[in-house]
């Protein structure tokens, strides 16, 4: 299992980020696999953010297979999102933005 898990985790993910700054004006990094629903981190910084998405990534995955299901591949689905070029460290697509979160009414 873990060669077919090594072989998912080199295939070339998008890793979608954006900054949030909270309402108290902390701001923070949000990351996610496109692919995969569910598989997202946070961290202070966007390489942080990446970097701990790419674990999820490695553990959503196991579970996957461990489960016996095959996990979803990257597809032409995720050229929706403005890709840039490849991360050679995250083995993946990163795709940026920018946000602010604002209470709804205020």
């Amino acid at each position: 299992m873990v060669q077919l898990l090594n072989e998912y985790m080199a295939l070339p993910y998008t890793i979608y980020t954006e900054v949030v700054t909270e309402e108290a004006g902390n701001p923070y990094w949000f990351a996610q696999i496109v692919e995969i629903d569910g598989c997202v981190a946070t961290g202070k910084t966007e390489e942080e953010a990446s970097n701990r998405v790419m674990k999820a990534l490695r553990a959503c995955l196991a579970v996957m297979l461990e489960r016996g299901e095959s996990p979803p591949t990257p597809t032409e689905c995720s050229v929706l999102l403005k890709k840039t070029t490849p991360d050679p460290t995250l083995e993946s697509t990163k795709v940026s933005k920018q946000i602010k979160l604002e209470r709804s009414g205020s």
